[in-house]
């Protein structure tokens, strides 16, 4: 975009701006540099999400393991069954 469209858009949306105000709002937008993502929320933010995905892995692990855990008990008889309760 040439300078002069720049400030055509600039005047379409504050109204009539002069060339010095013009000059101003240009160097006043060159110093704003924090518009960005901040470097280091992203570094920290790259290790340390947890995702939707990881979070359903680690539910249906620990349900799984609890299933299997309980087979396990039942198999030693340290768990009654329906079974052996109905006897």
């Amino acid at each position: 975009m040439k300078e002069k469209e720049k400030q055509k858009e600039i005047n379409s949306l504050l109204g009539s701006v002069g060339d010095e105000r013009y000059a101003l709002l240009v160097r006043l937008g060159k110093k704003i540099t924090d518009y960005g993502v901040d470097k280091q929320l992203a570094a920290a933010a790259e290790g340390n999400i947890i995702t939707p995905c990881f979070c359903l892995f680690v539910v249906v692990f620990w349900f799984v393991f609890c299933l299997l855990l309980l087979f396990f008990l039942i198999g030693l008889n340290c768990i009654p069954t329906c079974h052996t309760l109905l006897t």
